[in-house]
């Protein structure tokens, strides 16, 4: 129905270039692979709000946010910025009620602090 209201004022051309650039915006972070990984809290178009950042890193994708953020064994929360290719890594309390999100279109937040990693299945650490 969407697309069929936008024909209306544009091609058809138009329409599928912008669910293209779309889908292409979105792809990185929907395809965040969780192989490897159990109990990870994924939050889409979110990032973490009101505490302080421990580390801020340019990262290529989500998935070397997440490694790096394992390797800093007191990190417990995430997030990744796919336009700006940002890892942001911060220390959280245990309690769950102190991990806060906010929308921020594009980004990922991830809750780390119950996170496991199958080292047979993740084995690549390069940063």
């Amino acid at each position: 129905m969407l697309f069929y209201n936008l024909c209306d004022y544009c091609s058809a051309t138009t329409v599928v270039i912008v669910a293209t650039l779309f889908i292409l915006r979105t792809k990185s972070l929907s395809s965040v692979s969780t192989e490897g990984w159990q109990s990870l809290h994924l939050i889409y178009d979110r990032r973490v709000d009101g505490h302080h950042i421990w580390v801020d890193q340019t990262v290529s994708n989500s998935r070397q946010c997440l490694r790096m953020c394992w390797l800093f064994c007191a990190c417990s929360a995430v997030t990744f910025k796919a336009e700006q290719q940002r890892c942001l890594l911060y220390q959280l309390e245990e309690d769950l009620k102190a991990y806060r999100t906010v929308r921020e279109p594009g980004s990922l937040a991830v809750d780390m602090r119950k996170a496991k990693m199958d080292h047979t299945k993740v084995t690549h650490f390069k940063i």
